[in-house]
């Protein structure tokens, strides 16, 4: 992944809880820091939200980590699950993971339910998840779902190289793979 760099001046403000930047052709940006993010601001100091759901937040992602990638994309959308015959959930929508940065967190919808969860980077691009929790909701003469589930469970690895992640099984095998999407994600209410 490219890393964008931009030179320029920043000034705190006296409470030390936000920052602006000035960019060399004098764009000004306002952030106010809160624990390992910048929430943007507007030019009034109001937070910024995306579509009327989350904030708009830049994650604190150390520059060399191979998990950076995993982050270039709000979600990630389905194109292939091993096993799966169909990849079309319930209202005939595909299923979608996002990886949250702040908290180590995967989120998402498998084709019916709801999901979210833990995950670990290891060396190499190691990826694992779990455990799992998700909603309960009984989603008839689907199958994707639980192709989902066993996809993630079995996932060891991953790849992202042109706006495609690929999970990579136990030996190296790609059993899914999804492609960048633009679309917001709304978390979950805490």
């Amino acid at each position: 992944a490219e890393v964008d760099q931009e030179k320029g001046t920043y000034q705190w403000n006296t409470a030390g809880s936000a920052i602006t930047l000035r960019d060399a052709h004098g764009q000004v940006s306002h952030y106010r820091v809160i624990e390992n993010a910048l929430v943007k601001l507007d030019q009034q100091g109001q937070t910024i939200s995306l579509m009327n759901g989350p904030q708009w937040q830049l994650h604190k992602v150390s520059e060399d980590s191979e998990g950076q990638l995993l982050y270039e994309s709000f979600r990630w959308q389905a194109q292939y699950v091993e096993g799966a015959s169909s990849l079309a959930g319930s209202g005939g929508k595909v299923p979608y993971i996002a990886f949250i940065p702040s908290s180590q967190k995967i989120v998402g919808w498998d084709g019916c339910n709801q999901i979210s969860g833990n995950f670990t980077l290891g060396s190499n691009h190691g990826l694992k998840f779990g455990p799992l929790i998700s909603t309960r909701k009984a989603c008839m003469g689907l199958e994707v779902d639980r192709h989902v589930a066993q996809v993630l469970n079995h996932t060891h690895g991953f790849r992202v190289h042109d706006s495609t992640l690929q999970l990579l099984g136990a030996k190296g095998k790609v059993i899914a793979r999804f492609g960048a999407d633009a679309q917001p994600l709304e978390l979950p209410k805490s």
